[in-house]
């Protein structure tokens, strides 16, 4: 299985679609709290059509977690850059295309109230 990371895009397939502006000069506007496989696959997504056409630049995501296992979640998502796969079916077939609108997340502790 390959690993999914900025230095390896060239590498995909051709026909999966990647992210066609430049990562590392957009900046954080949205902090999004839980970034779990609905907005992975929403929000994250529509920002990344809009990085693709050149518009939403500053408004790239930082994830934020407050769970226990967003722990893993961040230590996953960091190794591939943050960046993600969005995969469609449909009844005429499957694509699928690399979303770089997130560029971190953070672990947010939460005060337990002792």
């Amino acid at each position: 299985m390959n690993t999914l990371a900025h230095n390896k895009l060239d590498d995909l397939p051709g026909t999966v679609l990647r992210p066609r502006y430049h990562r590392d000069r957009l900046t954080p506007g949205i902090v999004h709290i839980g970034v779990g496989n609905f907005h992975r696959a929403h929000q994250s997504w529509y920002l990344h059509r809009l990085m693709q056409e050149g518009l939403a630049h500053d408004w790239a995501i930082i994830g934020a977690g407050v769970r226990a296992y967003d722990s893993d979640m961040r230590s996953r998502l960091m190794q591939q850059d943050y960046l993600t796969t969005l995969i469609e079916l449909d009844p005429k077939g499957t694509s699928a295309e690399v979303v770089g609108s997130m560029i971190g997340l953070w672990r947010l502790k939460m005060a337990t109230g002792h």
